[in-house]
């Protein structure tokens, strides 16, 4: 390395280029190295340098160190200077550099083993030494040097990975039983394709995972957005389908718009939008939750929804739908005085739909007494009983159900958890339900550390229509409940159900993904 950088000159001082440094013209080399240092003076009263300061400079022509090379190539005019003018240039009077008091001892010659350096003291560029590290990135667009960090990713929430797992694992499952309880049939019928189901399902699951992934990510501020929009669109809908021409029936109910196996149910989409827009009014309201009048608008608006899905008639989805409605206001803060009247006036309805529709009273007399009418209205659940018993523990093994063929009615929809419980036993049932349990866990548990009131609800109302709807389909194949139509959530074969359910698990998700007392700097990217 070369001799230290001069330090700063007074702006009177002139002093000499330094043309160059070469290899071997160190300071201090050698054994002498200890022997030559200097201890430090006092400091130098115009507090420019202290201590002895740097060595002046040979005179041009000089001798060179001994075994070295020259310390400058050529003399004084290679320099560009005259002899008489640099000498005088060298030093002040008194012998002391130009620019500096007398404190620091610096008009001594450059000798053997001391560097020459330039008179003018001033900070400037030194060779050898290490060039500058990495840049830092720029911004996009410009030159701007960005100098934000990009927030930390955060490991996922444990709610949030529960939800997800029991999701694919319950779509897995069905796309398993759905191709097992509806190969036979679809072999045997028109089409002969024994996939012809599971195609379906496909793309009804893929569209339904896009939904989810979109949801999971933005999926509460778009629905608190959409929230108007939706509620208006469902209530057209459930409109539209009970108008001749329109409408398209099967089984008994006209649910469906559409044609062919492209068709859409609009009650799905209804019940999903009572929640949406019950969590919105009780969480920028509360006080709502407390008194009849106030819960006027959402129970005017679950009325009516419910009372157009009722004269389809679908009682299973109106049944959802109550539940979801039910467990959002109770998690709203809504007191069971209140709710008693709500109640009341259900039963009332449900009881004069049975009375006007004599399709559902047979199904609620074929589960009081499967025996009475076993080839009509106990039909579906005497066969739902055979194919759970011949399962036993373990099952028949898969795809050798002999129930779903032909004997079991709606084997890949209403009935699919009883082709489950004969081909994969009890063993196969009990892992059924605890993935319904996982799933209820962790949404339950999601909406309990929500971040606001609003994902709370959501969450709340959200995961127990899923679990209702679960519950209920679970109970009618065990003859715990009456038939009612309603699919098992992410197994059962069906288009809107599986699109809808899955969208609605996103919503989960992403009230999940961003708990209470997570900072926004910690949030992943692209979170909504």
């Amino acid at each position: 390395r070369g001799g230290p950088a001069p330090a700063r000159a007074r702006s009177r001082a002139r002093g000499r280029r330094l043309r160059e440094r070469l290899q071997g013209d160190q300071r201090r080399l050698g054994p002498r190295r200890h022997r030559l240092l200097r201890g430090r003076a006092a400091p130098d009263p115009g507090g420019l340098a202290e201590g002895r300061g740097l060595r002046a400079t040979r005179r041009p022509g000089g001798r060179a160190l001994l075994g070295r090379v020259p310390d400058r190539r050529g003399g004084g005019a290679a320099r560009g200077c005259a002899g008489a003018r640099c000498r005088r240039g060298r030093a002040g009077p008194g012998g002391h550099a130009r620019g500096r008091r007398r404190g620091g001892r610096v008009g001594r010659r450059g000798g053997r083993g001391r560097a020459a350096v330039a008179g003018l003291r001033q900070l400037r560029r030194l060779r050898r030494l290490r060039g500058p590290g990495r840049s830092l990135s720029r911004a996009r667009g410009g030159a701007a040097v960005s100098a934000r960090r990009r927030p930390a990713r955060t490991a996922p929430s444990i709610e949030y990975s529960l939800l997800l797992t029991a999701t694919l694992c319950l779509v897995a499952l069905g796309f398993v039983m759905v191709f097992s309880a509806s190969s036979a049939t679809s072999l045997l019928g028109e089409g002969g394709d024994s996939a012809e189901y599971l195609k379906r399902t496909a793309i009804f699951a893929a569209i339904g995972l896009l939904g989810m992934r979109v949801a999971s990510v933005r999926g509460v501020r778009l629905a608190r957005g959409l929230t108007p929009a939706l509620v208006g669109i469902s209530l057209v809908m459930l409109v539209a389908v009970l108008v001749p021409g329109v409408g398209r029936g099967a089984n008994g109910a006209q649910s469906w718009i559409g044609a062919g196996w492209l068709q859409f149910q609009p009650s799905e989409v209804a019940k999903i939008a009572l929640i949406l827009y019950g969590a919105h009014l009780l969480a920028t309201q509360p006080k709502r939750a407390r008194t009849l009048e106030g819960l006027a608008p959402f129970l005017a608006l679950a009325g009516a929804s419910l009372l157009l899905i009722t004269i389809q008639p679908d009682l299973g989805t109106a049944m959802v739908a109550t539940v979801g409605v039910g467990c959002l206001l109770f998690a709203a803060g809504m007191q069971p005085r209140t709710m008693l009247p709500v109640a009341a006036l259900i039963g009332l309805a449900a009881v004069a739909m049975l009375a006007t529709h004599p399709y559902q009273l047979d199904r609620v007399t074929g589960f009081l007494d499967p025996g009475a009418d076993p080839e009509g209205a106990g039909f579906q659940s005497r066969q739902a009983a055979i194919a759970l018993g011949s399962g036993g523990v373990m099952g028949v093994g898969l795809g050798e159900s002999v129930q779903k063929a032909f004997y079991l009615p709606e084997a890949h929809t209403d009935m699919i958890a009883a082709v489950l419980g004969e081909e994969a036993g009890l063993a196969g049932t009990a892992v059924l339900i605890g993935l319904f349990a996982m799933f209820g866990y962790a949404g339950f548990r999601a909406a309990h550390r929500a971040r606001d009131r609003y994902g709370k609800l959501l969450a709340t109302g959200l995961t127990s229509m899923i679990l209702g709807q679960a519950a209920i389909n679970l109970f009618a194949v065990l003859g715990l409940a009456p038939l009612t139509g309603v699919p098992l959530p992410f197994v059962s074969y069906g288009g809107t159900s599986l699109i809808m359910t899955l969208t609605a698990a996103g919503l989960i998700m992403n009230v999940a993904r961003r708990p209470a007392g997570a900072s926004a700097s910690a949030r992943p990217a692209g979170a909504g």
